[in-house]
This record gives C-alpha cells, structure tokens and sequence, in this order.
C-alpha cells in the first residue's frame, strides 16, 4: 500500500537571551515554540501513521526553560503541549550537593480506527450479543458500533538524590505506570472482541 503524507507547519519561535538580574546574580534562557499544523493522509489505514504519535489538525507547541544562579540550576522543558504524545520534565539542584527531577510523559498506541463491533458495552468488561429477533446484525453492519483500537500510556514520577562526602550518596524515587484503552484479542479462531485495558504499575527505588 502506498501512502502519501503532506504536513504543514506554521512556528512562531519565541528565544530568550541570556539575561542577567540583580547584577548577574541570576542566568535566563529559554525558548518558546507555538504554531498550528495541518496533516493529510492518503491512505487506508491512518491509524498506522499514528500509531505511536498525535499527528494531527491544529496546535502545537514546546518549551524549554534553564536558569542558573552561582552553583544552583533549574531546567524545565514541555513537547507536543496538548496533543497525546506529549511529556513534561522538570530538574533542578545544586551541583555537587542534591538534585531533583520530576516528569509526565504520554504516548498513545493506535492499533486501528474505526472498527466496528456488533456487541454491545464495548469498553467494558462485560460484552453482550445484541438483543434482535430477526438477528439483522448477522448479515449488515448498519447497527455495529464503530470504536478505536487504543492504548493510552502514561508515565510519571519523581527522583530526588542527595551527594555526600564521595563515595556517599543517597537516592530516592517513585513513578507510576498507566495503561488505558481497548485492543483487539482473539478469543478462539475468526474471533475477536475489544479487549478494555487497564492497568497501573507503582515502582519505588531506593539506592
């Protein structure tokens, strides 16, 4: 299959120079990117071209933000505001003494788009034949419900570590895990059902 893809994008870039306050105590830059986008696919299944991203109508903008003042840092730094692939960071410290960093990131997984099913509470963990004395959903899709076949995937979390006298240090985190959706799963041969998904992992670490 041959797909043809034609993306447009309109930036309106914002820098920051570096910039010195209070008689060079403190350091700015930063970046600020906003702008829209228009996407056209030629193809029969656009949900492979975004199977791993948010490619679409619309807006789109990023960040990136550092400041420094003597030995401590901060740094922050945003993509794909608003769209579903998404993330957000978030470090900061003192250099050779403690550092903290926090983030948020989003990645969704599209198996396909518009999928019909004949069964009815899809999203749920209940499906049920619907109820037609002339059984008319066996032979014409007119009554099917159309869904995507998709997984959103989160992540966040946070890490803060605390240097000490080398070779000491002290390291602590935690993050969780989220998925959320439906994708296809074969129950026995010829037939498949939207399976929903729903998950959450917490991980901790401690060095």
């Amino acid at each position: 299959m041959m797909k043809k893809i034609n993306t447009t994008v309109f930036l309106l870039t914002l820098a920051v120079p570096a910039l010195a306050v209070a008689a060079g105590e403190i350091e700015i830059h930063g970046v600020v990117e906003a702008g829209a986008q228009t996407v056209n696919v030629n193809g029969n299944n656009k949900a492979k071209f975004n199977e791993y991203s948010d490619i679409q109508d619309g807006f789109i903008g990023s960040f990136q933000f550092d400041a420094l003042k003597d030995s401590y840092f901060l740094e922050a730094e945003g993509n794909n505001l608003g769209l579903d692939d998404q993330s957000l960071d978030l470090e900061g410290g003192r250099y050779g003494d403690f550092k903290y960093k926090f983030y948020y990131d989003k990645m969704p997984h599209n198996y396909s788009s518009h999928a019909l099913s004949f069964y009815q509470g899809l999203g749920t963990n209940r499906l049920v034949l619907p109820v037609d004395p002339t059984e008319a959903w066996r032979t014409s899709t007119d009554t099917w419900t159309t869904f995507d076949y998709e997984v959103q995937h989160k992540k966040y979390g946070g890490e803060i570590s605390m240097s000490f006298q080398s070779p000491f240090f002290f390291t602590i985190g935690a993050e969780q895990r989220e998925q959320d959706g439906t994708r296809p799963y074969s129950v026995r041969q010829n037939i498949e059902v939207p399976n929903p998904i729903d998950y959450k992992t917490d991980n901790l670490n401690i060095k």
